[in-house]
């Protein structure tokens, strides 16, 4: 079989597995999921999300007024007010006489979210989108974007199945080319750019982590075009063994520094059963993170 050939199989899903065999090496990739809608009702992130800052803002604060609340978590009073409501009858806030109109912490504490980071100026909105996502898929979360220094992580949170790396906590510099969150991010650029950034962070070289890494710019470049046409990138055993990851651009903005994209780490294990969730549930992430991003940039 000639070198970059892509055949296609189907898992016992039913679901499309391709196999990029390059080097002599079957290259197996989650099946990519067509967009989905993303949670609007009910106990989604998003009102988890909400309601988990207008306690903290409590906590913060002391007892609060529903526009005082607004003001600090940026919800829309409209719905601020249907927060409290919901958080007073479940016992989480209570509510003082009804001419004060102020709300105290309740005896029933919010549910523990997953362990977590953000980096400094990114909207506290998406940390804790991220943890209740996190809690909701099992799936660790990290989101990124390109800087001047390399690959920087924003923000992630801890899935309980996820193998834990660290790496990908401080940054991916030298190992853009060999992740999932990496390429998404380098598809966006012209691949002009992309050369340049992997000189820039990478001594003109693109380090093999595995057996399965692209270091050949043209294989790397070829492979971008791929998964970029079909919004989301994956990769499995090539930037540790045993490990698969998923990624989706969030914001593609008119700046390098623009560009962010969000990712998830699964066991390979985990990719011919739970592929097809992880891709769908990873473009849900990505859609709700897009709104909270309008508040401000992140760093």
């Amino acid at each position: 079989m000639d070198s970059g050939e892509t055949v296609q199989e189907f898992s016992d899903l039913g679901e499309p597995v391709h196999h990029l065999v390059e080097q002599g090496v079957t290259m197996t990739m989650i099946p990519t999921i067509p967009p989905q809608e993303p949670f609007s009702s009910g106990e989604g992130s998003d009102v988890r999300v909400r309601r988990a800052l207008i306690v903290e803002a409590i906590a913060k604060h002391g007892p609060m007024k529903a526009n005082q609340i607004s003001e600090e978590t940026r919800i829309p009073r409209s719905s601020v007010y249907w927060h409290l409501d919901k958080l007073c009858s479940s016992g989480h806030l209570t509510k003082d006489k009804p001419h004060n109109g102020r709300y105290f912490l309740g005896e029933r504490p919010l549910a523990a979210v997953p362990e977590s980071d953000t980096a400094p100026g990114v909207p506290v909105n998406v940390g804790r989108l991220l943890q209740y996502r996190a809690l909701e898929t099992g799936y660790s979360l990290y989101m990124g974007k390109i800087k001047a220094s390399g690959i920087a992580i924003s923000a992630w949170a801890h899935g309980q199945g996820s193998p834990y790396i660290e790496d990908l906590e401080v940054g991916l510099h030298e190992a853009a080319h060999a992740t999932a969150l990496g390429q998404a991010l380098l598809a966006t650029l012209p691949p002009r750019e992309v050369l340049r950034y992997i000189a820039a962070n990478s001594g003109r070289r693109m380090p093999c982590y595995t057996s399965l890494t692209y270091c050949n710019p043209e294989h790397l470049a070829a492979r971008l075009t791929e998964f970029h046409m079909v919004g989301i990138h994956t990769e499995v055993g090539q930037f540790r063994k045993g490990v698969a990851c998923a990624a989706v651009v969030v914001k593609d903005g008119p700046g390098i520094t623009d560009r962010i994209a969000v990712a998830t780490v699964i066991p390979e294990a985990d990719t011919y059963a739970h592929g097809p969730r992880v891709n769908r549930e990873l473009r849900q992430t990505a859609a709700q993170l897009q709104p909270w991003l309008l508040v401000q940039p992140a760093t």
